[in-house]
C-alpha cells in the first residue's frame, strides 16, 4: 500500500538509453520502477529521453521535444520554490559559447538521472533536489516509495516510510 502522500506516477528523465557507465544505473532504476508499480506502491511510469543539455532560447523552444523538456523545467522550478528546495547544481545554468557562429547562449545541463513525482496530476517532487535536509536522490525517493530507507516525503520532509 502506498504512503498516503506517495505519489501515483513518476517520470525518470535520462540523459540517452545508451549503454555506457550510466546506463547499468538507468537500467537498475527503471527495474526498480517497475517492482513499485508492481507492488502498488505508484500507478505508473514514464521514461523520458531529454539529452545532456537544452538551450533556454533557440531552435529548442521551437520544437516539441525541446518545449517539452522546457516545460518541464519551468514546472520544476515552480515546484522547488514552492517547496523551499534548490536543483541547483542537478540543474545547472550555464553560458555557452558556439565556437562555429560565435553566438552566446543558456545552457541548462540535465542530471543523468532524474525523477518528478505527481498526485492527481500535480507535480509533488523532483529529484535530485537540494533542501533543508541535504540532498534528496532519484534512489533516496525509490527507497521512501518503497519503504526501503529512512524516508523522505517529496518535498523534501521526511516521511513515515521505512520507519
Amino acid at each position: 500500500m502506498a504512503e498516503p502522500t506517495a505519489p501515483d506516477t513518476v517520470e525518470l528523465y535520462v540523459r540517452s538509453l545508451a549503454p555506457g557507465p550510466a546506463g547499468s544505473r538507468q537500467e537498475a532504476t527503471i527495474e526498480r520502477l517497475e517492482r513499485l508499480v508492481d507492488r502498488r506502491a505508484v500507478e505508473e511510469y514514464a521514461v523520458h529521453v531529454w539529452g545532456a543539455r537544452v538551450a533556454l532560447s533557440t531552435t529548442a523552444a521551437r520544437t516539441d521535444a525541446g518545449r517539452f523538456v522546457l516545460d518541464r523545467l519551468a514546472a520544476f522550478r515552480r515546484w522547488a520554490a514552492g517547496a523551499d528546495a534548490s536543483l541547483e547544481p542537478f540543474f545547472e545554468t550555464r553560458e555557452t559559447h558556439s565556437s562555429i557562429t560565435g553566438e552566446v547562449y543558456a545552457t541548462v545541463e540535465l542530471p543523468v538521472l532524474a525523477l518528478a513525482e505527481y498526485r492527481d496530476g500535480r507535480l509533488t517532487g523532483v529529484s535530485p533536489h537540494a533542501g533543508d535536509d541535504g540532498v534528496v536522490t532519484v534512489g533516496d525517493r525509490l527507497d521512501a516509495l518503497a519503504g526501503d530507507g529512512p524516508g523522505v516525503a517529496a518535498g523534501g520532509t521526511p516521511s513515515l516510510a521505512g520507519q
